[in-house]
């Protein structure tokens, strides 16, 4: 089969959205199948560069409390070539916008699939997801069926977008996370912002003795808005934290791996946790989870390893 991957995002990043259908990509070339992805510019993309179809520009934004590539519209023509490859089948990455995934899905000639990703919990966030429903509202006829990644998802894209969706989870190919890295400490691993919740991490570990911080050193790996004041909050706590910056795909593993404990303290906006299979797939970290829906739903058999990430005090003496 010829598959189309729909995204209105670009392929630059390697965000939770991006994991998932490069993995996808991955296992579908497996199984025998082409696949291109019909995305926004993504000129720093190299691995996919070849399967890439470009039908547009892109302008950052926040939205959900996280910094977002929005496509500018793509032109018909452009789409309508695009679409002359005769893909079997299109799966769009949903919610999508109008004037990319939503133009395709209107000229697609085949069928349409889509996976349904996100969750809000902010007041602007639902009021978007309700406008930006009406928007969908002819296109999303088109679709065949609707798959939502956790049941999070599934809720949000029948409350706010009167989508039906069947749970189908993200996946990691945990192959590339066998490592034989050992080590010590606490590692956390993610983007620097606000909603990944690293300030409750760096609060809990300030609470920690400084005799017992020796013995538990905190690595934190990653980049993002919040990254100087981290550091300069380490400084005047006189916490020994080492900020590793971005951690590479290929060395995840051995980042993971290389600890006793990774913890992942997201305050929300979750609608699954690919870092947390990630960091289980290295068979090393005991991993540590905060209790939001998305990330509940993959710590679903391990309760005990599931924290309120507000409770700094109670985070601590775990």
């Amino acid at each position: 089969m010829k598959v189309g991957i729909v995204f209105d995002g670009n392929l630059d990043s390697n965000d939770g959205v991006q994991q998932y259908i490069k993995t996808l990509a991955e296992w579908l070339i497996e199984q025998g199948h082409e696949v291109k992805f019909l995305v926004s510019s993504s000129p720093n993309e190299t691995r996919w560069k070849d399967h890439i179809v470009e039908l547009s520009g892109n302008f950052r934004v926040r939205f959900n409390r996280n910094h977002l590539r929005i496509p500018l519209p793509a032109s018909t023509a452009k789409v309508k070539r695009a679409l002359e490859e005769d893909f079997d089948i299109l799966h769009v990455q949903v919610p999508y916008n109008p004037f990319l995934a939503g133009k395709v899905i209107k000229h697609s000639k085949c069928p349409v699939v889509g996976t349904f990703h996100i969750v809000n919990e902010t007041n602007l966030g639902k009021l978007g997801s309700k406008i930006l429903s009406w928007v969908q509202k002819g296109t999303s006829k088109k679709f065949s069926h609707i798959m939502a990644v956790s049941p999070a998802a599934q809720v949000y894209a029948s409350k706010y977008f009167s989508l039906s969706s069947n749970i189908v989870p993200n996946m990691v190919n945990s192959s590339k996370f066998k490592s034989n890295a050992k080590g010590s400490g606490i590692v956390f691993l993610g983007r620097l912002e606000v909603r990944k919740g690293v300030w409750q991490l760096l609060n809990a570990y300030s609470q920690i003795s400084e005799v017992d911080r020796k013995n538990l050193k905190l690595t934190i790996g990653g980049s993002g808005p919040e990254l100087s004041k981290l550091k300069r909050f380490s400084k005047q706590n006189n916490l020994d934290v080492e900020f590793k910056g971005y951690i590479p795909e290929e060395s995840k593993a051995e980042f993971l791996a290389s600890s006793e404990v990774a913890v992942f303290p997201s305050i929300g906006g979750e609608s699954f946790g690919i870092v947390l299979l990630e960091a289980m797939a290295t068979d090393s970290p005991v991993v540590l989870a905060a209790d939001n829906p998305g990330y509940s739903y993959v710590m679903e058999t391990m309760p005990s390893q599931i924290f309120n990430p507000q409770d700094s005090q109670k985070l601590a003496s775990e």
